[in-house]
């Protein structure tokens, strides 16, 4: 794992005008936005009962007539990679796959929970310098997702891989003081500050979900150091049992 902060938070002043379309459907909240430099020109961020799969190609083309602008004038792709639901997963790389290939222009991936924990620090109201924040995800089957972070300098760095175990395991890894984000608050909100005793916090339920207009921000700072997809090879962050449970933890690898 790259010790490194993931996000230098926007470098507001050193970015140039280029257009970006960005886009994530790992979740249930679809959210999709066009910048152009630090300008959002078009986004759109909510909630869908159908397949996030289905929905993504309509939202996308209009954002484009909102914003007056046509897909070839894209100069840079960028796609949520989860982990979440494996068909919007599924869905929204290849759409984002397959329009960087068309127009030959490059394409950036960034895991959804990277996105998510930069909600924290993108809301003024939470301070987060001595705390660390956990993204938790429900999975299913009585598991949840999990990805721990912890502020390093202006930016946040994990401090874990993606996690995929029972809640009880999941929580009782933190020792300090630490904000949760995600939807799992919503089915387990009880149940994790009960075995928690105090040491968590949630966030508001509007940043538990990833923004494609941050998913935009943080690609500009990686293609800006050089970082680039290769768009034949970009996969989806798919999390699988075997290779993730807390009780295969590499030593030192959690939040102490």
């Amino acid at each position: 794992m790259n010790p490194a902060p993931f996000l230098k938070w926007y470098g507001v002043n050193k970015r140039g005008w280029m257009k970006v379309l960005a886009a994530d459907a790992a979740t249930k909240v679809i959210s999709v936005a066009i910048l152009e430099g630090e300008q959002i020109k078009a986004e759109m961020h909510q909630s869908y009962s159908k397949s996030q799969g289905s929905a993504l190609i309509p939202v996308i083309k209009r954002l484009f007539e909102e914003a007056g602008y046509h897909i070839k004038g894209i100069e840079l792709f960028c796609v949520g990679l989860g982990p979440g639901s494996f068909t919007g997963l599924r869905t929204s790389v290849a759409t984002m796959r397959s329009l960087s290939i068309a127009l030959g222009k490059p394409i950036i991936g960034i895991s959804s929970f990277d996105v998510i924990a930069c909600n924290v620090i993108r809301d003024t109201r939470y301070g987060i310098r001595d705390t660390d924040i956990c993204v938790l995800f429900d999975a299913r089957q009585d598991k949840v997702y999990a990805r721990f972070y912890r502020q390093n300098g202006d930016g946040l760095r994990p401090v874990t891989d993606f996690l995929l175990d029972g809640l009880e395991n999941i929580l009782s890894t933190i020792k300090k003081p630490t904000i949760i984000t995600g939807d799992a608050i919503e089915l387990y909100g009880h149940k994790i500050l009960e075995i928690s005793r105090g040491k968590v916090s949630f966030i508001l339920e509007k940043l538990w979900y990833p923004r494609a207009d941050i998913l935009a921000r943080m690609a500009q700072d990686k293609y800006e150091r050089g970082q680039r997809d290769d768009p034949f090879k970009l996969l989806p962050l798919y999390i699988y049992p075997k290779e993730c449970q807390v009780k295969k933890r590499e030593k030192g690898t959690f939040p102490v």
